[in-house]
C-alpha cells in the first residue's frame, strides 16, 4: 500500500507538470540474450523528444541495489522496448523522505560488461560459489536440512565484526 501511494503521488506530480506517464505493466519487457533473459518493469517512465526518465519508487532502506536496478532498467528499455528506441534515460529514486538522481552517464561501457559478466554467471549450468556467513544465512529462510552450507550463530548487525 506505502509503494502504490507513494507511485500515485509521483505519477500525480508529473502529470501536474505536463509530463505523459507510463506505469508499471506499460513498461514490462523482456531482454532476450544468449545466456539468458533479463525482465523488469520500471514503475513510471516519462520522455521528452530524444530525453527520458525512469523512475523507480522505494519505501525501504536506501540500497545500491536500487541504483543497480534503475541503471539496469536504463539500458535495456530503449534496447526492448520500440517506443523508446533511440531516447537516452537518466533515473531518479524516490524515497518516501529524498531522491536520488542517477545520470544516462552511468550506464557506461565498463557497466554494461559488468552487467553481461553477472547474466552469464547467473545463467551457468554451474552453480556459483557459495560464500555463506552468519549475517547472509540470518536472512535466508532456508533449513539447515536443506542447505549444508548455512552457517549457525547469532546474527550480526551491519558493520559489527567478531574481532573485538
Amino acid at each position: 500500500m506505502n509503494h502504490t501511494a507513494l507511485l500515485n503521488r509521483i505519477r500525480t506530480d508529473l502529470e501536474a507538470k505536463g509530463n505523459s506517464v507510463f506505469m508499471e505493466n506499460q513498461n514490462s519487457f523482456a531482454l532476450k540474450g544468449h545466456a539468458a533473459t533479463l525482465g523488469g518493469k520500471p514503475d513510471l517512465i516519462t520522455v521528452s523528444g530524444k530525453n527520458g526518465t525512469i523512475y523507480d519508487a522505494k519505501t525501504g532502506k536506501p540500497s545500491p541495489s536500487h541504483h543497480v536496478q534503475v541503471m539496469v532498467y536504463m539500458y535495456a528499455v530503449p534496447r526492448v522496448l520500440s517506443q523508446y528506441k533511440g531516447v537516452t534515460f537518466d533515473g531518479k529514486l524516490i524515497y518516501t523522505d529524498h531522491e536520488v538522481n542517477i545520470p544516462s552517464t552511468a550506464v557506461d561501457q565498463p557497466f554494461i560488461e559488468n552487467l553481461g559478466e553477472l547474466i552469464r554467471r547467473v545463467a551457468d549450468k554451474t552453480p556459483a560459489r557459495k560464500v555463506p556467513s552468519p549475517m547472509e544465512c540470518g536472512f535466508c529462510n532456508i533449513a539447515k536440512s536443506e542447505c549444508p552450507e548455512r552457517m549457525a550463530g547469532e546474527v550480526m548487525q551491519q558493520g559489527e565484526t567478531e574481532d573485538f
